[in-house]
């Protein structure tokens, strides 16, 4: 059972629009409060976006309300165990959007933050019910971008309208891109190789130590040696020279040795009926461990240049790009570009995540798809990474 929002107030609790939050406050918090109190607080925006919220959460919440209808027909909110109101999922959302905060810390703010709880529309810290991790990933992850994108465009014309806009007055914006950087070291095919290799090591270990496989009790002693020839490689590669391809060739044989013993392994629990889930990840890193080896033996030892579109920066966030915009103190960056189309007023109007894409790629479709959003679009400026003869052309 789900509902959008309960208006029924609890002893102890504040309305959520007498909620004062302090102005002078130079934390990142209040701000965050205040914009979604505003949200709360004009009457006709709140019901609309009850609706929206109503529109894409109650059809797809199977797995967080736990409803009891079966599974080939469309779950009903009104039934099952009861679960947080979609106005408390949405607040979680956009504390962790607006904080880029972690669950970890979200989840405190739920429980122990006087103010985030009466925004929830609960009582203070030690009453009514608490979060739980788990509850609020499994919630939060519910908002979808589609989502977030309908929501986005009434904040929009609301914030327009606050600061006087009138609603067919052309706008102008501009189109730019920056990185989302990625929780990633510094990438070298060497370490990437050792990342492989102990994440294959601790995988499999646990798998057959789950499964009841022998083959593995020398696993820590694999691992340091993986380590130390690892390490040699690393410092070995500042002198080059005969010694240290020397350490490369050691490295890459008990790489090798290491991923035929872990295919074996693989083999003999695809036999006993291992989980799925368990051999493609071990199928995901023997591929990142049989890449890298390959990769280091044909830069290393044959002297032959990788192109750029056959590495991987990451074997964790295998998103992760190799962002080169030439800032200033800033030569390369490790992430995911995003471009944004922002308003002269500063509202994001829409974006777009590059997974692969060049900016001057996605010119012309992210201004059109704006353009079928906020039809009083007029004017775009664009930096030159935007810039070509087709969407010059295009967008004229």
């Amino acid at each position: 059972m789900r509902l959008v929002h309960n208006p029924q107030l609890a002893f102890g609790q504040v309305p959520i629009e007498e909620l004062v939050i302090d102005p002078r406050s130079r934390d990142d918090i209040p701000a965050v409060l205040k914009g979604i109190q505003q949200l709360y607080g004009n009457r006709a925006l709140r019901e609309q976006i009850f609706a929206v919220l109503e529109r894409h959460l109650l059809g797809n919440s199977s797995a967080a309300a736990e409803c009891t209808a079966p599974s080939s027909a469309q779950p009903d909110p009104g039934r099952g165990r009861p679960g947080l109101d979609l106005w408390t999922v949405l607040v979680l959302a956009l504390l962790k959007q607006g904080l880029k905060c972690d669950f970890d810390r979200l989840a405190e703010l739920a429980n122990k933050h006087s103010d985030v709880r009466c925004l929830l529309g609960l009582a203070g810290p030690g009453c009514g019910p608490q979060f739980s991790h788990r509850s609020v990933v499994r919630n939060v992850s519910l908002i979808t971008p589609a989502l977030l994108q309908e929501l986005n465009q009434l904040v929009v014309q609301q914030g327009l309208s606050l600061l006087g806009v009138p609603e067919q007055q052309p706008l102008k914006a501009r189109v730019d891109s920056f990185v989302v950087e990625t929780n990633v070291h510094y990438p070298t095919d060497v370490s990437l190789l050792w990342d492989a290799l102990r994440c294959l090591l601790r995988v499999v270990v646990a798998a057959c130590g789950a499964s009841g496989l022998a083959g593995w009790r020398q696993s820590e002693h694999w691992q340091r040696k993986a380590y130390k020839l690892f390490q040699r490689v690393r410092t070995a590669g500042r002198r080059q020279g005969r010694k240290g391809r020397r350490q490369v060739r050691l490295y890459l044989r008990t790489a090798r040795q290491l991923v035929q013993r872990a295919e074996q392994s693989q083999r003999q629990l695809a036999a006993c009926g291992a989980e799925a889930a368990v051999l493609a990840e071990i199928e995901r890193l023997l591929g990142h461990a049989r890449r890298q080896v390959e990769q280091i033996e044909r830069r290393v030892l044959q002297g032959e240049t990788i192109p750029h579109e056959e590495k991987v920066f990451s074997i964790f966030e295998e998103h992760t790009r190799w962002c080169a915009k030439g800032k200033p103190g800033r030569t390369v960056e490790l992430g995911v570009p995003v471009a944004v189309v922002e308003s002269e007023q500063q509202f994001v109007l829409n974006w777009q995540v590059l997974w692969s894409e060049q900016d001057v790629e996605v010119a012309c479709p992210l201004v059109r798809a704006t353009q079928a959003q906020y039809p009083q679009l007029q004017a775009c400026s664009f930096d030159k990474g935007f810039h070509s003869g087709a969407n010059r052309a295009g967008l004229c």
